[in-house]
């Protein structure tokens, strides 16, 4: 009855659980009977609960295949079991990845700390009555037009089965010549993995929209699946009524086609999450230490950024991934108080890295 307690004993064993693995349980609260406002079985409440079952180690991973390194033309080229991956030196960025001749990349990762603002950002189109809108101080600052220079590139085959790239960046905006510095670690190993491991600096003076990685892979791959919150959008602050689970959905069912286009789609908490075509060929990642956020669709920032309304919005064949360490939350400015601190990201340092590694369906 309402307002009493009572205890209840779950019909449930413990799992056997595999190295890495959680389980979470989850209460679903529904009507018994019908009522006025809707049926029997319709769901009022329910909440999710981390259950601490012990995890066994993981099994030490075994030899890995060889791989060849080949250097020239400003390109350093490192071929495996299946697999071929170029690295742009000029740019500091992988230029094709492809698995048994499927291109897995359109364009490769680069430092991404710009979103297309939220309205709760600022009105992008209109002077705003508020001139400490967070928007007015991404603009100053000029973190949606910054420029990457590599400042060194070194190659090296660190053992017969794995090739590590070091490189340094300094990425410019209008606000300084130095705004961030990004020292990035890529690992290319013998399964055809790649793991991008990442120092930025934020020498700006302004909070950041977000710090992570952006990329694009071609058109096709448009299954989208991921283990984190879901299956709505979700973002630091608005994350509470979404559950972590296993989920999937295409690119374009991501999409959030706000009357006013903005950042749209995020989802946090994300563990991994892969990009197939229809031949189960695609791209998976992980987040190595912390958790991490991401989002995909066939529209950019910019893109976004420049509409006024959904209907102008243009698609785009290609698919982008964003891999974010953290995003700034959305707090309330359209009409009240704006992000919490600790929904902010503040200049400074952050370090994090991702896991990625082709997906091939077993023959």
């Amino acid at each position: 009855a309402p307002g009493e307690t009572a205890e209840l004993t779950l019909p449930i064993s413990q799992p056997e659980m595999p190295a890495g693995g959680e389980a979470f349980l989850n209460v679903r609260f529904s009507l018994a009977a019908d009522t006025a406002w809707a049926d029997a079985g319709h769901e009022v409440a329910w909440e999710q609960f981390a259950v601490p079952y012990p995890v066994p180690e993981a099994e030490p991973v075994g030899d890995l295949p060889a791989v060849k390194l080949a250097q020239g033309g400003g390109t350093a080229v490192i071929s495996g079991d299946n697999f071929q991956i170029s690295f742009d030196t000029s740019q500091g960025t992988i230029s094709q990845w492809s698995v048994g001749g499927t291109e897995l990349l359109a364009s490769g990762p680069l430092l991404n700390v710009w979103r297309a603002p939220t309205d709760n950002d600022g009105f992008k189109k209109a002077p705003d009555w508020r001139s400490d809108k967070d928007l007015t101080a991404w603009l100053a600052a000029g973190l949606n037009e910054v420029t990457h220079t590599v400042e060194s590139v070194q190659v090296e085959q660190t053992a017969d089965h794995e090739v590590k790239i070091r490189v340094a960046t300094i990425v410019e905006s209008a606000q300084s010549p130095e705004a961030f510095l990004h020292q990035q670690t890529v690992t290319i190993t013998g399964d055809g993995a790649v793991e991008i491991g990442n120092d930025i600096k934020a020498n700006v003076d302004v909070n950041l929209p977000r710090v992570g990685l952006s990329m694009q892979l071609p058109g096709g791959f448009e299954q989208f699946k991921w283990y984190g919150r879901g299956p709505v959008e979700n973002y630091q602050d608005r994350k509470a009524g979404t559950a972590v689970g296993l989920y999937s959905s295409t690119v374009d069912e991501q999409y959030v086609p706000y009357i006013m286009p903005q950042e749209n789609g995020n989802k946090t908490d994300v563990r991994w999450l892969s990009l197939t075509n229809e031949d189960g060929v695609g791209l998976k990642v992980t987040a190595d230490a912390a958790l991490m956020e991401a989002s995909v669709s066939h529209y950019s920032a910019d893109e976004l950024f420049k509409a006024t309304h959904t209907n102008e919005v243009a698609r785009q064949e290609a698919v982008i991934l964003n891999l974010d360490h953290a995003q700034a939350g959305l707090g309330g400015a359209s009409c009240g108080p704006a992000t919490l601190e600790q929904y902010r990201l503040r200049p400074g340092d952050y370090k994090f890295s991702f896991r990625l590694q082709p997906v091939v369906p077993e023959s």
